[in-house]
């Protein structure tokens, strides 16, 4: 499996980034290793963040894990498997 950032939340990451580099240098580049980190956990386990109830029926199955690091910053995410795999 992997993950694919939609063009949104790649935005969204980085206004996040620009925001802590603004504060620290340190502390942006350890963000955007926090969202790789993530992002690969992710894909190893991509059940294990909970499940999040919308009333959008376009939202079903949309899940929610913390950036490892930055635990008040949550990624939002649906794991799609493919047929094949």
């Amino acid at each position: 499996m992997r993950f694919e950032l939609s063009p949104r939340a790649a935005i969204d990451v980085d206004h996040i980034a620009e925001y802590y580099f603004r504060h620290s240098i340190d502390t942006g580049t350890r963000f955007y290793d926090a969202i790789s980190i993530t992002l690969e956990a992710l894909t190893e386990f991509p059940h294990v963040g909970r499940v999040r109830l919308f009333d959008d029926p376009s939202l079903t199955n949309i899940r929610s894990w913390p950036v490892d690091g930055f635990p008040s910053i949550l990624l939002l995410y649906r794991s799609e498997r493919s047929s094949s795999g």
